[in-house]
């Protein structure tokens, strides 16, 4: 993008200017089949896991092959 040259523009312009806050995401406490379903609605390889209870703090990230990885260990079951 051509602006982003723009030495001058870049120094003006904030992270926050670009920032979305609704992104795709599983909570701590989610079920393997719930990060699956995300997983099966967006593409990535990789999901940013948050603090459960309502909270959204980042607390790490799940990849989508450890998650494949996990299912195929337990023989396919996802629980609910």
């Amino acid at each position: 993008k051509p602006y982003l040259s723009d030495q001058e523009l870049t120094r003006d312009v904030l992270v926050r200017d670009f920032l979305h806050d609704e992104f795709p995401h599983v909570e701590q406490d989610a079920s393997l089949s719930a990060a699956l379903e995300q997983f099966r609605r967006h593409d990535g390889e990789r999901l940013p896991v948050i603090d459960g209870q309502g909270g959204s703090m980042l607390v790490g990230t799940i990849s989508k092959t450890d998650l494949l990885l996990s299912l195929s260990l337990e023989g396919g079951r996802a629980s609910p």
